[in-house]
């Protein structure tokens, strides 16, 4: 490599100074080795932000004895992914109105049948309905028609999805189903 008094910021920053050096002179090299400078602290700074993600989680897990025993792992989930404190919310509310037994079908977290340990009513998953066209919309209603689950939760954000782009499912819903309650996790409806 050719030397030229400046100091190394290796292997590519040598060569971005080398090339700014060719082009336009020394204006250009001192440019391009703050450039240098600059990209190198925005990696290091990137790489530590990185790194303190798997730290707060160790904190985490020690603090809950390393999810070692049922109620520890209990805790740590609900500690670290806050979805399960609004499920387990939530399926707690309902257990209070003793609920009937049987599937469910949820537009939304597909966390709350895992939870609930109950089947999901139809085959096709309510996790992503943005992502529906007219026939997945057609055939969710129809499945859900047929099969009338004991439950059905949905939530705000798909709740949104269906009135423009399905209407007709929300109508569906609010003629055979009731609130049961609206919880952390969406609303919760209840067959009639």
């Amino acid at each position: 490599m050719k030397a030229d008094g400046h100091a190394r910021f290796g292997q590519g920053g040598d060569v971005l100074l080398r090339e700014a050096g060719g082009r336009a002179g020394v204006t250009s090299v001192l440019h391009d080795r703050w450039a240098c400078r600059a990209l190198i602290g925005g990696l290091a700074i990137a790489v530590g932000v990185v790194a303190v993600e798997p730290g707060i989680k160790l904190r985490s897990l020690v603090n809950h004895d390393f999810a070692l025993t049922v109620r520890t792992r209990a805790e740590f989930r609900a500690s670290w992914n806050t979805v399960y404190r609004a499920v387990d919310t939530d399926l707690a509310t309902l257990r209070r109105s003793d609920p009937s037994p049987g599937p469910m079908y949820v537009l939304g977290d597909p966390l709350i049948p895992l939870r609930a340990n109950r089947p999901q009513a139809v085959p096709m998953l309510g996790w992503g309905p943005e992502i529906f066209d007219d026939r997945a919309w057609t055939e969710l209603e129809a499945d859900l028609r047929t099969t009338l689950p004991r439950y059905i939760v949905i939530d705000p954000f798909p709740a949104s999805l269906i009135r423009s782009r399905h209407p007709a499912l929300m109508r569906f819903v609010r003629s055979s189903y009731r609130v049961e309650f609206v919880g952390r996790s969406g609303t919760w409806y209840v067959r009639r």
